[in-house]
């Protein structure tokens, strides 16, 4: 697969699946359903729109909207146009939608609903750049005429006129801290993760794609480009809330998702399993599952006995896990934090591999995964294709290929700091293995240094206090402090059943966190989770978070990380009070 430029690789998918369905929405949702006939000739018809209205090669655009298939189709139409698109997150603030459209020049600007209309609406007298803006349901009006041969002839020119080093796009990282900086992604940084993605995973003509991340992060973007170059129908989610309830509907054959989906899944089949023989029961059957499923994928025989029992088990339980998820998959993609073995062992045992890949938007945004023939649970897989993977003497993951990014928006500065060599600095501590599989261990800007000297490294203590289905995340304190502490956000739906099965009185979650009773039932997690641990790894205070964390206080990122620096800001009055407190 040898292409120029994003526009070759959709046509060249487009003249081979015509017919085939290729944007679209849930069964029983009214809106845009296309062929890929239709979506290329409305995308065509949107460039010339473009054109007409003075945006050509270079031009910044901004996307400011909820997915859909509109999104996709203004996407299409601003890569033949040469123009970049500057994607912003639905969440964003409208301090953040002037920063983000002033930084880049945007000379237009696409929004999705009422909500991100008025956000821009607020600022836009201060983004003097700015010529016009035009709503994602309003496209229609927007086309104009339809185009004549001449103006298509023209589009056919500048889109003839790209090269693989010319920019399609500006991703402003949201980051876990710091402010965002414009990534700089090429058609051809585009292009090399399609590549690697197709040599790795067998994606046919015909297949349903669930697009639920938000298209303006690199990792739902990337991953749309894959689907529309090998025929998949891609079915947009517009409201990320109905995801559970979606995957049913929709019963896709691949998807990408990020961890917390797959968590969710986990919690809520052990909390339908309960306690005592059901508990047991089930237990048994994912034991019995995965046993089945290691032969296999070992390429062993399975014993008559254990495939009987499997078959049995199979019935009474597993089938409800596939179910859950509509059914068999092709591929579910994890990316943007390491997920628990336990999860990837649960969905295993079901028959269902998760492949668990690692990935920044500076790099397109892959850096390694798991695939078929190729899976250390665990790991997040090895490099792809394309890209290699050293690690610094101080444990920096380093990464230089050609899916890695030309550098910051107008932040030499930047750019500079983060590249030595040729090599881009991700901040991401990690080591590969003797078979050459990528484990990633932290951040570097998050790891603690304590009042003693002693360095600790969050992440692993807050994956293993998140593990419980009561502890929705957490934040671990300490950098210059004498101690170690946390803030734990309480999973609320598990407390509040917890409390139920307790008799505790109906209560909202500030109110119940005061209770003697839910602080003694953390305080025992946590002291479970420290008891082998260093003195200096053990966390000595905690306290629990009225409120869960969200993407429109800042706590979360589009792709659900906990921003530590924000969460420790907007706390920071319950981390003086721990350190307040007499030891």
């Amino acid at each position: 697969m040898a292409f120029s430029h994003l526009p070759a690789l959709i046509a060249a998918s487009v003249h081979t699946h015509p017919d085939q369905r290729a944007l679209s929405l849930p069964a029983g949702e009214s809106g845009t359903q296309l062929t890929y006939a239709q979506m290329w000739a409305r995308a065509r018809h949107l460039g010339v729109a473009l054109r007409r209205c003075g945006v050509g090669k270079g031009d910044r655009v901004g996307i400011f909207g909820g997915n859909s298939p509109e999104w996709t189709l203004v996407d299409l139409a601003l890569l033949q146009v040469g123009a970049i698109s500057v994607t912003l997150y639905q969440t964003s603030s409208a301090a953040q939608v002037r920063h983000i459209l002033n930084d880049s020049e945007a000379v237009l600007a696409f929004v999705g609903g009422n909500s991100e209309a008025d956000r821009l609406a607020q600022v836009r007298a201060e983004i003097p750049t700015l010529r016009d803006v035009v709503g994602l349901s309003d496209l229609e009006a927007f086309h104009g005429p339809e185009p004549t041969a001449e103006e298509l002839s023209d589009l056919d020119a500048c889109t003839a006129q790209l090269a693989e080093d010319d920019l399609f796009t500006i991703i402003y990282t949201s980051g876990t801290t710091g402010e965002p900086k414009g990534a700089c992604l090429s058609h051809g940084n585009m292009l090399a993760q399609v590549a690697a993605i197709h040599q790795l995973y067998r994606l046919e003509p015909g297949m349903r794609s669930m697009c639920f991340l938000p298209l303006s992060h690199a990792y739902e973007r990337g991953w749309t480009y894959v689907v529309l170059s090998c025929g998949v129908e891609n079915v947009y989610v517009t409201d990320p809330r109905s995801v559970a309830d979606a995957m049913v509907t929709i019963r896709p054959d691949v998807f990408c998702s990020v961890p917390r989906l797959y968590e969710k899944v986990f919690t809520v089949a052990q909390d339908m399993a309960g306690d005592g023989p059901r508990r047991r029961l089930f237990d048994r059957a994912v034991a019995i599952g995965l046993a089945t499923q290691r032969r296999i994928r070992q390429g062993r025989p399975v014993p008559t006995y254990l495939s009987l029992a499997n078959g049995l088990a199979d019935r009474m339980v597993l089938h409800h896990v596939r179910d859950a998820v509509g059914g068999r998959k092709a591929v579910m993609a994890c990316g943007g934090a390491p997920l628990r073995r336990e999860v990837v062992e649960f969905f295993l045992a079901a028959g269902l591999d998760i492949y668990e890949g690692y990935g920044l938007t500076e790099t397109s945004p892959m850096v390694s995964c798991n695939a078929p023939g190729r899976t250390k649970i665990g790991s997040a897989g090895k490099p792809i294709p394309g890209c290699e993977v050293r690690i610094a003497d101080d444990g920096e993951i380093h990464v230089r290929g050609t899916n890695v990014c030309h550098g910051y928006w107008k932040r030499p500065d930047l750019t500079e700091e983060s590249w030595t060599d040729g090599w881009f600095r991700t901040g991401d501590v990690g080591h590969l293995d003797q078979d050459g599989y990528l484990y990633i261990t932290d951040r570097i800007k998050d790891l603690i240094i304590t009042a003693q000297g002693k360095n600790v490294a969050p992440g692993p203590i807050e994956s293993a206090l998140s593990a419980d289905p009561l502890i929705a995340s957490a934040v671990i304190v300490g950098d210059d402090r004498r101690y170690l502490v946390a803030l734990i956000e309480p999973d609320v739906e598990t407390l509040q059943r917890l409390a139920r099965d307790r008799g505790w009185p109906e209560e909202d979650l500030p109110t119940l966190i005061e209770r003697d009773e839910v602080k003694e039932t953390y305080a025992a997690l946590i002291r479970a989770v420290g008891a082998e641990a260093a003195p200096y790894e053990q966390i000595k205070r905690f306290r629990l978070l009225p409120a869960p964390l969200t993407m429109g206080s800042g706590d979360l990122t589009p792709t659900l990380k906990v921003r530590r620096r924000a969460v420790e800001e907007h706390y920071l009055h319950l981390i003086e009070e721990m350190y307040a407190e007499p030891r």
